[in-house]
């Protein structure tokens, strides 16, 4: 694979559980995310 077609960033499986009490609430499962040069990413939401 040439530099020109690589990811300058590569995730796979990203997840994002809460622990509320007794239980797990799970808010991302299986995320997977890719940026490749000249990209413009934000990722935005509530703080």
């Amino acid at each position: 694979m040439t530099d020109a077609i690589r990811p300058l960033l590569e995730v796979q499986g990203i997840k994002k559980i809460y622990r509320l009490g007794g239980s797990d609430l799970e808010i991302l499962r299986g995320i997977n995310l890719k940026i490749y040069q000249g990209e413009f990413v934000a990722i935005m939401g509530p703080s």
